[in-house]
């Protein structure tokens, strides 16, 4: 069953709200007060205020009120065609679409005008605004998934699909976006450069991978603010996925917290090969290890078990029931991760050629075109690390390019 249509309201669109179908009556979740107050501020200082609705992600839906959704799609407007936005305006704004009198007339306007917010309190009623939209949203979702579930014949695989489509969009909810304006931006690059040339700058987020010669010719990952997303390319057993363990070990011994999406190993023989790798033991031969790198593989897992496991790092693999199939699965793992376990200092993940894009592409560079996009943009929404490993295709006489990433599907 395809609930696909059923969605697009929810995910920002401008019709009105679909009515919930939970049992009884209830008023869904709002605040006229802090909705008056938000568009007070909109017209307070409307250029600077638009701008952190917009950033915010802040649609029309986001409004309980009918007046409300309208007067913010015309300052939506208005905005995205640089007009001045004051009580004025946006009267006549209204006049010209046809709906002063849709939103209560002139009168309603002056209403919301009398509102003495301070554009300091922006940010308060925007939050509150946001957040009993979602709520709001969530009370949808859920009440159109417990429709599915009384009128439902497809079986498991239905449930399941329905369930990982329901998680996938609560996922997002309680995301707060960026809402620094341009201005706040260059006053933090600034300050971040300042600190950085009078060697004052935050460290804790800095990882060292524990491999001595690697650590004294490169910076540590995470010290520059564009260098939190690193891809290992290379051919075929070329050691791309035991560098990601190596660095990893180097990070968790570090007290760096991790997830690791193992993707085509299981996460006991990702284990055993962190470990192992740690240790120096070679698992094609393990009947020649000494007895010290024996002990030492020992303690290893001793210490992965009482000291990191569910502490410090956590796994995903790819299975049936939970699939990582596509950066999409990436994308909706990570945030339930964290809204569980809370933030990572690092994340890994390994085989990336083998994840499908999040959209129909029509050739495999518009696919790591569209992986790229969105992996960027979560690791700058995570402000953390990201390690990645893909596979390429070696031309003998041209070498490694990114067109040659691997596409291979044999999983």
């Amino acid at each position: 069953m395809n609930n696909d249509n059923r969605f697009k309201v929810l995910d920002g669109g401008k019709k009105d709200w679909p009515t919930p179908m939970l049992p009884g009556v209830r008023t869904e979740p709002h605040s006229p007060d802090a909705e008056a107050q938000l568009l007070a501020t909109c017209l307070i200082d409307g250029r600077s205020v638009m701008a952190k609705c917009v950033a915010a992600g802040l649609k029309p839906a986001a409004f309980y009120e009918r007046p409300n959704q309208i007067i913010f799609e015309r300052l939506l407007e208005m905005h995205a065609h640089g007009v001045e936005i004051d009580l004025s305006t946006l009267a006549e704004e209204l006049r010209t679409a046809k709906q002063l009198d849709e939103v209560g007339s002139f009168n309603y306007l002056m209403q919301v005008s009398k509102q003495v917010p301070t554009t300091a309190q922006v940010e308060y009623f925007l939050e509150r605004v946001k957040y009993l939209w979602e709520m709001r949203r969530g009370i949808t979702l859920a009440s159109l998934f417990i429709e599915d579930m009384y009128t439902s014949t497809d079986g498991r695989e239905g449930l399941m699909e329905r369930a990982g489509a329901l998680g996938q969009r609560l996922i997002t909810f309680g995301r707060k976006h960026e809402t620094k304006t341009l201005v706040e931006r260059v006053t933090e690059v600034e300050r971040d450069t300042v600190e950085r040339i009078e060697e004052r700058e935050d460290r804790s987020k800095w990882l060292y991978t524990g491999l001595k010669k690697f650590d004294e010719h490169f910076r540590p990952f995470g010290c520059q603010r564009e260098d939190h997303l690193i891809n290992i390319m290379g051919g075929s057993s070329q050691g791309k996925s035991a560098i990601l363990r190596q660095f990893s070990n180097g990070f968790l011994h570090a007290g760096k917290r991790g997830l690791v999406f193992t993707r085509e190993t299981s996460i006991e023989g990702w284990i055993e090969q962190a470990a192992a790798s740690w240790c120096g033991i070679d698992l094609m031969n393990p009947g020649g290890t000494p007895l010290a790198e024996k002990k030492k593989f020992i303690d290893e897992c001793a210490w992965l078990r009482e000291k990191a496991a569910g502490k410090l790092l956590w796994c995903v693999q790819h299975e049936r029931e939970a699939p990582l199939a596509s950066v999409l699965d990436i994308e909706a793992r990570y945030r339930a991760h964290v809204n569980r376990f809370g933030p990572m200092d690092y994340v890994s993940v390994d085989y990336l050629q083998l994840f499908d894009a999040s959209k129909r592409c029509s050739n495999r560079q518009e696919e790591i075109s569209d992986i790229s996009i969105r992996l960027q943009g979560l690791c700058r929404e995570s402000d953390n690390v990201w390690l990645v490993a893909s596979q390429m295709v070696v031309l003998q006489r041209w070498g490694f390019a990114l067109r040659h990433l691997r596409y291979s599907k044999q999983s």
